[in-house]
């Protein structure tokens, strides 16, 4: 009967150690993905479903100083998150900032013409609308960068 060496034992074993590292980093790695997948969702409901109801109902003619509050708030809690080691990424770079600018600019025009929207469309119509910009930006990524669609994107677009 032959029985393995302390050398080769000692290899499995770090084989099965090094197996379960593995397993482990992509059990936290799914979770990670389904975290903030399911974080992104409710908040974005929350948001769609908060300013529709902000827009409707206070008759609010400065809808920006609304973004704006909202936008503090978000980057309060984000600044929060990163002090209490939830999250992490770089401090703040005014170069960074500026080559961003153009993307802010658009991202806040985006904003503001979506909660006027929101004052004179209703919330399906909303979804439909952004269901539409979502497959126009993966045809845009297509075109431009050459990226295909996967198949299970094309079953969420048709969904």
């Amino acid at each position: 009967m032959s029985h393995p060496s302390m050398s080769q034992a000692a290899r499995m074993e770090d084989g099965a150690v090094v197996k379960d590292a593995k397993t482990s980093a992509h059990k936290a790695a799914t979770f990670n993905a389904v975290a903030s997948s399911v974080m992104y969702m409710s908040c974005s409901v929350l948001m769609v479903l908060l300013n529709k109801w902000l827009a409707s109902t206070l008759d609010v003619q400065a809808h920006i100083s609304l973004l704006v509050m909202q936008n503090a708030v978000a980057t309060f809690m984000v600044a929060l998150a990163k002090a209490l080691g939830i999250v992490s990424y770089p401090n703040f770079d005014p170069a960074v900032a500026m080559s961003w600018l153009p993307v802010d600019v658009f991202f806040v025009v985006m904003l503001s013409t979506s909660f006027e929207a929101m004052r004179f469309l209703s919330v399906p119509m909303i979804t439909v609308f952004k269901q539409i910009s979502n497959m126009l930006t993966a045809g845009g990524e297509y075109a431009f960068f050459g990226k295909s669609v996967t198949p299970g994107v094309i079953v969420a677009f048709s969904v």
